[in-house]
């Protein structure tokens, strides 16, 4: 009798095996799916019965540090990863759960350890790569991250949410770069014979303070007949968040032909991950003062930015002053090089040669479009230029022609 139920023994032991591996994958995708409907409570007991049934299923307890990560238990996280990091280091599953156990405790250094750990075996996983240039920017490793995104945006295949935030990022890296432009407007004999070209020579700087970005400037300009003189400027670009960003200018001058203090503000904001809201003012002093608001709105599609933006006042004998701008830009390969069209009806505040030529009158009405390019040589020298065609009301009776050329260089470092 002994004998038989020792053999009965013997023959049920597979079987009761098989059924506790059957009850604890029963377990784990119970859990999961809880997990991924936000039950997180139910899910973590469902874990912690699978872990007490067999602790060596890695997968579960994987799960269940999931769950108490998104419960915010981070010291029951912590615990259970630092036991699967002794027993399974290389675990396929375990760098990239070290990366979001390591930014939940603010270490980005260990998170980035983890990162270039998983990226070992899966040198190309795209979004590894973004998580990878989101601490690179944290840790200030801006010159890094830099080259990531561009290798990013050359060899994955990114969404048009993914464009923006790499453009963003792009941006806010900051590389010191120095700027030289030189411009040119030539004018129809609609102006009259003596009336001659306007030339404007820039020398910018451009430096970065965390993720701020400034861009301090010296302005010369020679506008023949109507004199010369030159402008100090600086833009800002603070950066709050990933999803909101500003843009401002301050202008200082003595010269006539520029204004005595210009001031510029615009607040960008992302909303449905690819569209940007922009709102903000423009206030120039040529004498007196001169206000305008904008908002605007821009959407990456593919590899193109497409904005539209209004410049609304100033509103002078019940005549409000209008500008529209629609802006089309397309990427290429290398994330610095472009071409763009700008189409515009009305004068900008931003464009400070021409703004004087209808506060007085708001009737005079002006159309342009310009076309330029941006291409980067090697990784430091960039090479912009643009030609623009304006055509412009120069009085109620008279109307003119002008071409406007762009040239610029940078060097950056």
């Amino acid at each position: 009798m002994k004998i038989k139920l020792l053999l009965c023994s013997i023959l049920l032991l597979p079987v009761l095996g098989f059924s506790q591996k059957i009850n604890t994958d029963s377990l784990y995708f119970k859990a999961r799916d809880l997990y991924f409907k936000s039950k997180f409570a139910e899910a973590e007991q469902l874990a912690k019965q699978g872990i007490e049934a067999a602790p060596e299923y890695h997968d579960i307890r994987i799960l269940l540090i999931r769950t108490e990560l998104a419960q915010n238990k981070l010291d029951a996280a912590n615990e259970q990863f630092d036991y699967l990091i002794k027993v399974a280091p290389d675990y396929p599953d375990v760098p990239m759960l070290g990366v979001q156990v390591a930014q939940r405790n603010h270490n980005q250094v260990q998170a980035l350890q983890y990162v270039n750990q998983y990226l070992e075996d899966h040198p190309n996983d795209k979004d590894m790569r973004l998580k990878k240039v989101n601490i690179l920017m944290e840790l200030g490793e801006k010159k890094e991250a830099r080259y990531l995104i561009a290798d990013i945006w050359k060899r994955n295949k990114i969404t048009e949410h993914e464009q923006r935030v790499l453009i963003d990022a792009y941006k806010r890296s900051g590389a010191n770069e120095i700027g030289a432009y030189y411009n040119l407007n030539t004018f129809s004999d609609d102006y009259g014979t003596d009336h001659g070209n306007w030339s404007t020579y820039s020398l910018e700087y451009q430096f970065s303070i965390g993720q701020n970005v400034f861009v301090p400037r010296f302005n010369y300009a020679d506008r023949a007949v109507r004199g010369d003189g030159s402008q100090f400027e600086i833009d800002a670009y603070p950066v709050f968040s990933d999803r909101f960003y500003a843009f401002a200018n301050v202008g200082v001058s003595g010269a006539d032909i520029y204004p005595e203090f210009r001031g510029s503000l615009s607040l960008f904001y992302t909303i449905f991950k690819t569209w940007e809201l922009e709102g903000g003012f423009r206030y120039i002093n040529f004498n007196k003062p001169i206000w305008s608001e904008v908002i605007g709105v821009g959407k990456y599609a593919g590899h193109y930015l497409i904005r539209a933006k209004a410049f609304l006042g100033p509103n002078q004998n019940g005549k409000l002053a209008q500008n529209y701008q629609l802006l089309n830009r397309l990427y290429f390969k290398n994330i610095d090089d472009y071409i763009f069209l700008n189409l515009a009806k009305g004068i900008s505040p931003d464009q400070q040669d021409l703004i004087l030529q209808t506060q007085n009158n708001q009737n005079l009405d002006i159309y342009s479009a310009t076309f330029g390019a941006r291409k980067i040589i090697g990784n430091r020298h960039i090479i912009e230029a643009s030609i623009g065609y304006f055509y412009e009301d120069i009085t109620d009776e008279r109307s003119g022609n002008q071409i406007n050329f762009n040239l610029g260089y940078r060097i950056r470092f």
